[in-house]
């Protein structure tokens, strides 16, 4: 798994906090400059277990959309859509007068 399917992951499933079994095998070199370690104890007197998270939502949401980026532009489309609706963003976006991003079509800039 990489940094930005963990980000999508955690976008996806609404979440900022992940287990340490589901970053265990992400395999990047600057890790701890993205991602930071905090216990959490889901009691008063447990034992903490460490959770970890990106150092700012701001972060999760970077790594998805960079994810999303370097997949080729159908796969990227189908994500970003998948995304949308499980935000409620379309419905958000339509009620600000805002079109949905399937009507956006891409056109890479020339001269």
């Amino acid at each position: 798994m990489s940094l930005g399917q963990l980000a999508e992951m955690g976008t996806l499933q609404q979440k900022v906090l992940f287990d340490e079994t589901e970053v265990a095998g992400i395999k990047v070199p600057l890790m701890p400059m993205f991602l930071c370690k905090t216990p959490f104890r889901k009691r008063l007197h447990a034992s903490p277990t460490f959770m970890v998270g990106f150092i700012h939502l701001s972060f999760q949401e970077f790594f998805t959309a960079l994810y999303y980026v370097l997949l080729d532009e159908d796969e990227s489309l189908r994500k970003i859509r998948e995304l949308l609706q499980v935000t409620d963003h379309e419905k958000c976006g339509e009620a600000m007068g805002v079109s949905p991003v399937h009507e956006y079509h891409y056109t890479p800039y020339s001269e």
